[in-house]
Parts: C-alpha cells; sequence; structure tokens
C-alpha cells in the first residue's frame, strides 16, 4: 500500500459555524511517509481569530454549565460513539497525519474515545467532599465549579487521544468551553472530531477549534484574558515560555498546566527476566518512532550481561521493518518532518563523538523507491562509558544523556555496582518524565519504586499510560502537574467550599446589646 494525497481543506470552528477558508495562503501538512503529498491546508489564523472563539466560548459557557454534568455526559459519549464507528478511516488519518504505524493509529483513536467515557462516567462519581465540622448545627461540603474557558494547546504525536481525550473530555464534561490550537503537522484529527461534535449536537461555542502556528495562535490564547485554565503538551523550550508569560500577576488565577519533554530511561538488572528485557527495551526505542514523551532513549545495564544484551539489542534493531505504516509489515514508521531528521543526524553525530562503541550506526533509510519520498531512518545503537566527573551532573553531561532526542538514538550504559548506582545514572537528567526496570528482584524493585523519576513501569517499556492514573513527570518535564488524567479536575475547576448552618446559628452570637438591638428589628 502506497501514501495517497488527501488534500483536505480544514476550516476553524467558532460558534458552531465553518469559517470560510480561501486561497492556498494556508498551512500545509504533508504526509510523513510520503512528503510530496499533501494531507491537509489549514488556515494560517492570528490573533482575531483567537479573540473570536475565545468570545463565543465565553458567550457559551453560562448555559453549558447550567446543563447538568449528566447531559453534557451523555454528549461525550455520543461523540465517542461517532468516533467508534470510524475507527479504521480515523486511524488511517493517524498515520497518514503524523506517520505512526496503523495498529498505533487506531489505538490513539481507541484511545481518544475510551477517555471520552472515562471522563462521561465521573458524571455519576462524587462530584464533592463532606466534611465533620467542629460546629454544632453546621454542614460542610465542597462542590466542584468549572474554571469558565479552557485553552489546549495539543501535539502532534497524538492527534487525536491528547486533544480529545486527555484535555477536551474533562474540561467539557465538568461545564468549561473549550478552544482548542492543534499542531501545524497533524491538525486533522482534531478537525474530523469537531465535525463530529458538531454531528452529535454540541450547542454552538461550546468547542472551538482555531488553526494557525504557534506564536500566531497559541500564544495570544495562553494570553487571552478570558482564558482561565491552559492545557499544554509539547517542547520545554516553549512551555516554559508560555508559563513565564501566563504568570505574570495581572492573569489573577489564570492556570497553566505543562506536560514538556523527557530524557527517559530502562534499567536492566542481571536478576530479570531476559526475554522481557529485550522485549522491553526494543519498544521503548521503536514505538511511534521513539516520538514519544515517555519514549526512552538511555539503556543503563549491568556489566554482567552488557556485551550480550548489546549484541542481542542491536540485532533486533537491525530487523526492525521501516516504512509506511498502512503497510501490516512494517514495524516503525517515519519521523515527523525535516527538522526531526535533522535532530535524529545531530544525535547520530552526539554518538559519534561519546560512543566507546558503535552497535547500530543508523542512518537514513533509502532501500527501497518508496523511502526516497519520506522521513524514514534506522533505529541508531552504542555503548557509552559513564564518566562520574562530568555525566552525573546534568549541567556538563554528554549531550548524548541529557538531550531529548526524539528519535530512535539509543545509548547504552553500564553499572557495575547495585541498583542505587544505575538509579544516579538514570537521574543524571534536568528531566524526569518517564523510567522502567526489568528486574525480578523485589528489593530491587522497591528501591526503584522510590529512586526513580516521574512515571515508573516495571517489567515493562516506557510506552503507555492509563487515563485513571496520574501522569505526573518530575523535574523539568513538569509544570503545575500534567494533565491527562484523573487529577486534572483540579485543573478545569474550582472546588469551592460551602457552610450550611441550622438556626439558631451558634456562629453569630453577638454582644448583649447588640443582640438585644437585632431580636426588637426582627421580631425574635
Amino acid at each position: 500500500m502506497k501514501p495517497q494525497a488527501n488534500n483536505f481543506k480544514l476550516q476553524n470552528y467558532i460558534n458552531g459555524e465553518w469559517i470560510p477558508f480561501e486561497g492556498q495562503d494556508g498551512i500545509k501538512s504533508y504526509n510523513p511517509a510520503a512528503k510530496s503529498k499533501l494531507v491537509s491546508i489549514s488556515p494560517n489564523s492570528g490573533e482575531a481569530e483567537v479573540n473570536e472563539a475565545v468570545g463565543c466560548a465565553r458567550e457559551a459557557q453560562k448555559n453549558w454549565a447550567a446543563m447538568s454534568i449528566g447531559a453534557r455526559a451523555s454528549l461525550l459519549e455520543d461523540l465517542a460513539n461517532l468516533a467508534d464507528s470510524r475507527q479504521e478511516e480515523l486511524g488511517r488519518l493517524v498515520t497518514d497525519s503524523m506517520g505512526k504505524i496503523i495498529t498505533e493509529g487506531k489505538g490513539d483513536i481507541a484511545f481518544a474515545n475510551l477517555s471520552l467515557r472515562y471522563f462521561a462516567s465521573q458524571s455519576r462519581e462524587q462530584q464533592g467532599d463532606v466534611y465533620l465540622s467542629s460546629i454544632p448545627g453546621k454542614k460542610t461540603y465542597t462542590l466542584r465549579k468549572p474554571r469558565g474557558v479552557v485553552g489546549i494547546i495539543s501535539p502532534w504525536n497524538f492527534p487525536a487521544m491528547i486533544p480529545i481525550g486527555w484535555q477536551a473530555a474533562p474540561a467539557l464534561v465538568y461545564g468549561n468551553t473549550i478552544v482548542l490550537k492543534p499542531s501545524e503537522d497533524s491538525p486533522e484529527l482534531v478537525a474530523e472530531y469537531a465535525k463530529m461534535a458538531d454531528e452529535v449536537g454540541f450547542p454552538k461555542g461550546v468547542f472551538n477549534v482555531v488553526f494557525g502556528e504557534g506564536p500566531k495562535v497559541g500564544e495570544p490564547l495562553a494570553l487571552h484574558p478570558s482564558v482561565s485554565t491552559v492545557l499544554f503538551t509539547g517542547s520545554s523550550a516553549v512551555g516554559k515560555h508560555l508559563h513565564q508569560l501566563t504568570s505574570d500577576p495581572k492573569f489573577n488565577d489564570k492556570l497553566f498546566f505543562g506536560e514538556l519533554g523527557g530524557k527517559n530511561g530502562i534499567i536492566i538488572s542481571d536478576k530479570c527476566d531476559y526475554g522481557t528485557a529485550l522485549a522491553a527495551a526494543w519498544k521503548s526505542i521503536t514505538a511511534t518512532t521513539n516520538q514519544r514523551c515517555v519514549s526512552a532513549s538511555k539503556i543503563v545495564v549491568h556489566s554482567n550481561l552488557l556485551n550480550r544484551f548489546s549484541n542481542d539489542l542491536a540485532e533486533l534493531l537491525e530487523m526492525t521493518k521501516v516504512g509506511y505504516g498502512m503497510n501490516p509489515d512494517i514495524d516503525m514508521g517515519p519521523l515527523i518532518n525535516e527538522d526531526a531528521v535533522k535532530k535524529y543526524l545531530c544525535h547520530l553525530d552526539y554518538g559519534k563523538e561519546f560512543w566507546s562503541e558503535i552497535i547500530c550506526p543508523g542512518g537514513i533509510v533509502k532501500d527501497l523507491p518508496e523511502h526516497k519520498d519520506g522521513y524514514f531512518v534506522k533505529p541508531s545503537l552504542g555503548v557509552m562509558d559513564f564518566d562520574w566527573g562530568r555525566d552525573v551532573d546534568p549541567c556538563s553531561a554528554a549531550a548524548i544523556l541529557t538531550e531529548e532526542a526524539f528519535s530512535p538514538v539509543a545509548t547504552l550504559v553500564s553499572y557495575q555496582e547495585d541498583i542505587s548506582q544505575a538509579l544516579k545514572i538514570l537521574n543524571a537528567t534536568e528531566y524526569g518524565l518517564s523510567s522502567a526496570l526489568v528486574s525480578n528482584d523485589i528489593n530491587e524493585i522497591q528501591q526503584f519504586e522510590w529512586g526513580a523519576p516521574g512515571i515508573k513501569y516495571v517489567n515493562g517499556a516506557t510506552v503507555a499510560a492509563e487515563i485513571h492514573l496520574p501522569f505526573v513527570g518530575e523535574k523539568g518535564s513538569n509544570i503545575s502537574g500534567i494533565p491527562g488524567n484523573a487529577g486534572i479536575v483540579a485543573a478545569v475547576t474550582h472546588s469551592t467550599p460551602v457552610s450550611v448552618f441550622s438556626i439558631p446559628n451558634l456562629t453569630l452570637a453577638l454582644p448583649g446589646a447588640i443582640a438585644e438591638k437585632v431580636k426588637q428589628k426582627s421580631g425574635w
């Protein structure tokens, strides 16, 4: 199967209307497996469109919040059901828009819809807490109120799951309205979900989409005074920039929640199940072509296993079939664009500088004619000697150990002592998003639980997250707690305490003369 041009012409969706997009002066998105094939062209919007969308969202929010949470949840379920009926088509669109293999493309849709249903199910769960009071006749409880308009700035690597499932679903079910800015590299899935939201009957102004570049749309959206919460997933540089801007005191209680980059690793213990170790390492390096925020590029292996493991992992990486993700025998798709390829080549240069042994040299894939039109690269693997005088400090460490590659370039580092030494190597980074350990030793597992950074996987790959679990990194991977799970509720709601007193209210006891005067005036 070969990539075909889709030639979609996307339109902004504001206040329940599709805004006509005339001419060709837009942002073009190409299939990364065939860069000559146009997937879509979208408006190159700006501040005016952002202002219009936010204004409509603010106008619609009061009526949306006045609906019962059950009614809002029903619309989310309807959206999930409609998307389910199109899973094959939408899964292929994921593959064509950003390159991941079709099983992952359909998985993106499946998890987006599962997340819609998960947050819809919260309409049937407890929405607050009841507290006992030390004051007689007083009842205290909390309730959740929507924050208002939520601005969503989403990435290209999970074009349905992150913007729709992790970000829009919780914001909407709790009574907020949204303005969503998808990535320029894969905007098509958000457009399709907007069409389906319109079809199932979301009220006007509740679900808004504005296409455009980050500085022209993302920044004005984050800085708009009527946007109460900003949900961002993307690069550390952009996230930190937006966080600094939105922290200005003039914004009062604006919240910025960001999931940023990672430099993730796996520890392979000499007490591991060997097959599990190989599978976990291969999956962590190759899934989504290492273009997941949790993907691993640092493999910390006990010295007892280093030679055997490096040779066997290299064999698996050399066997990896690279190509167009719609073909069922393909293991790994392309990188997203030319900039990603340049970054990949930069990390290969780091490997030449820092690796003591190059096991898989990597490089651009040109094996077949169809590879020449895509951003296909080979997995690369090298062995490095960890320099304890240099590499333990992220400020001085080798670049290949500290910079996020977002491409399949992996470094093997050995440790000779116990797991505490491996954990020091794992933690030698400014990031702290995810970590994995392959071991059958309970003591090592318990040390890993407390000593490893970020989301932790034991005897598994650094590739996944369940919807109902926290998805929270540490250090440079996190700003204000990462959304995309049950914890996001705090980002899109105010938790408000309510106190109800019986009469007479003992806390209203007044001084004698004042009390007598109140009694006279009230007829008590």
